[in-house]
């Protein structure tokens, strides 16, 4: 009768063992597939994007300038966020600014075609004109919303921009132009 007990513990204990390791697979398979952003960034080579914008509005651009007041007003829709300050802008892109008030990111609105980067590329864009826009130095991941992410990284002037599809259709939903430091 004890034999039959510990043989039973056995089998328990070699179930439990195959449990684990199955788990950890799927927990090691799926930390390669989603995110960790900042390993795949550092492991891309760079791209020059120093002078990317997203309809002619850069990165470090002041929404105190004059120029960006005169196309924008001085009354911005605020977003809460306790990291940077968000504002929807009169045309629904959103922007972060750092405490100097210079622009730190960039986002577009979901598949609203009217906003292009530098480089002409929209919501309306394929993934195949953004390797010919911006080349084959880029990274690629999935994001805790599911979306599918290429993006490029410029090392020296710290920014990067992300081009996000949907995992159903394979469209491009927004753009991100960030400061390395936002993400």
């Amino acid at each position: 009768m004890e034999n039959v007990a510990f043989e039973s513990q056995l089998f328990n204990l070699r179930k439990l063992c195959i449990m684990l390791l199955i788990t950890s697979f799927v927990l090691l398979l799926l930390g390669g597939c989603i995110g960790d952003r900042s390993s795949k960034i550092s492991k891309t080579p760079t791209t020059n994007i120093k002078n990317e914008s997203i309809n002619e509005i850069k990165l470090l651009d002041s929404i105190q300038s004059d120029d960006f007041v005169k196309q924008f007003g001085t009354k911005l829709e605020t977003i809460p966020n306790s990291i940077y300050n968000y504002y929807k802008l009169n045309n629904n892109l959103v922007i972060a600014t750092n405490k100097k008030k210079e622009i730190v990111r960039i986002s577009t609105p979901s598949n609203d075609s009217t906003f292009k980067t530098s480089k002409g590329i929209s919501t309306m864009s394929t993934r195949d004109e953004i390797i010919r826009g911006y080349g084959k130095k880029y990274f690629e991941r999935s994001d805790e919303l599911g979306y599918k992410v290429i993006g490029y990284i410029d090392k020296s002037n710290k920014q990067t921009i992300e081009f996000f599809f949907t995992e159903q259709a394979g469209v491009l939903d927004h753009i991100n132009l960030d400061l390395l430091e936002v993400n």
